[in-house]
C-alpha cells in the first residue's frame, strides 16, 4: 500500500500538484517509513525553498540508510542555501570519505567547496 501511495504521489508531483504529493508521501510514510519516502519529501521541501525542512527529511532518510552519497550531497547543498556551513562541511567530508575513488575533477571541486 505504501508503494502505491508513493506512485500516486510521484504522479501528482509530475502533474504540478506538489502539496497533494506532499500529503500522499506522508501517508505512505505512516504505513512504511522508508529512505525513499523521506527523500521525496525532502525534494519537495527544497523545491519550495524550505531548506531547513528538507534537511530534516534527509536526516530521517539517512537514519534508514546512511550510505546514500547523493543525500549527503543534497544536504550539503540545502545547508549551504540555509547558511548552515558547519553542516555543509560535515556532509561534504562524508561524501569524500564514502567515495575514495571519486573522479579527480569532482574531488577537487568538493575540496574547493570545503575551502
Amino acid at each position: 500500500m505504501a508503494r502505491a501511495y508513493g506512485l500516486v504521489a510521484r504522479l501528482q508531483q509530475r502533474n504540478g500538484k506538489a502539496e497533494s504529493a506532499n500529503r500522499v508521501h506522508r501517508l505512505a510514510l505512516q504505513l512504511h517509513p522508508s529512505a525513499e519516502g523521506y527523500n521525496a519529501l525532502a525534494e519537495l521541501s527544497a523545491a519550495r525553498g524550505d531548506y531547513g525542512k528538507a534537511v530534516s527529511w534527509w536526516d530521517e532518510s539517512l537514519k534508514r540508510d546512511a550510505s546514500q552519497v547523493r543525500v549527503h550531497r543534497r544536504i550539503a547543498q540545502a545547508a549551504f542555501e540555509a547558511t548552515d556551513y558547519r553542516r555543509v562541511i560535515d556532509h561534504l567530508q562524508r561524501v569524500l570519505e564514502m567515495q575514495p575513488r571519486m573522479d579527480r575533477a569532482k574531488r577537487r571541486d568538493t575540496f574547493n567547496l570545503l575551502g
